[in-house]
């Protein structure tokens, strides 16, 4: 009997070291910084890490938010993507069995929510809705970004304006049916999966501008072409051909 009660009570202290493992997240996702010119577009990179992680599903949703600091507003945009163009890319993270590759469908939504195109949501899973292994870094997904300069605005003044482009979810925790709605993993038997997230910053870039030594040089260079045409127009006007020689 007592040795009975011994094993019982080593089975339970094994089982709660798995089932407390099992809690702490090894998974996360992080949105890779960039930079872009004023007025251009970018292309944003999601990064999805594991160190054996089970993940059968994913839901991501992110959202823009404009630093306070900023001077021209609130520019970037989200543009409606075509899943298409990174689902079939080598490292996507259930690439050739992703189901939106295997029967072409686009899952993802551009929407407002606070500000124009503002929210970015996709979803894939496995095509059998078997578990795939996270081991290393992989593509999650990549979105591209447009900024938009206010009318009126002067380009210069938005320069090193940055946004936050934060992951939206409950870390998998919730177990909700909202979860689907966010961010949001789960292995083949429909069991969360705990993950941490990173936000990512966009920074619009300083364009080059000469010196203003630079813009004197260039001055005189074109006053003196400009005044030589000048003087061989009126010279030719005057019947002063030039010689052959």
């Amino acid at each position: 009997m007592k040795n009975n009660l011994n094993i019982v009570a080593v089975s339970g202290f094994l089982l709660s070291l798995f089932v407390t493992g099992s809690a702490h997240a090894t998974l996360n996702v992080k949105v890779l910084d960039t930079s872009l010119d004023v007025g251009s577009t970018a292309t944003l990179s999601i990064e999805i890490t594991g160190t054996g992680d089970l993940v059968a599903f994913s839901s991501l949703e992110l959202r823009i938010t404009p630093h306070a600091g900023n001077t021209g507003g609130t520019g970037l945009q989200f543009l409606d993507p075509d899943s298409a163009n990174y689902v079939g890319d080598a490292n996507y993270l259930f690439g050739a069995n992703s189901f939106n590759l295997i029967n072409g469908n686009d899952s993802s939504i551009v929407s407002t929510t606070s500000l124009p195109s503002d929210t970015f949501v996709d979803n894939d899973s496995d095509n059998d809705f078997l578990n795939q292994t996270i081991n290393g870094n992989y593509l999650l997904a990549s979105v591209q970004v447009q900024h938009f300069l206010p009318a009126l605005t002067d380009p210069d003044s938005v320069l090193g304006d940055q946004f936050n482009i934060s992951v939206i979810g409950t870390g998998g925790n919730a177990g909700t049916g909202d979860d689907f709605l966010n961010t949001n993993f789960l292995d083949e038997f429909g069991d969360p999966v705990i993950y941490t997230s990173m936000t990512g910053t966009v920074t619009l870039n300083a364009t080059a501008v000469p010196e203003p030594g630079s813009f004197i040089v260039l001055t005189a260079i074109g006053c003196g072409a400009y005044l030589r045409r000048r003087r061989a127009k009126r010279s030719i006007s005057a019947g002063n051909l030039p010689l052959l020689r």
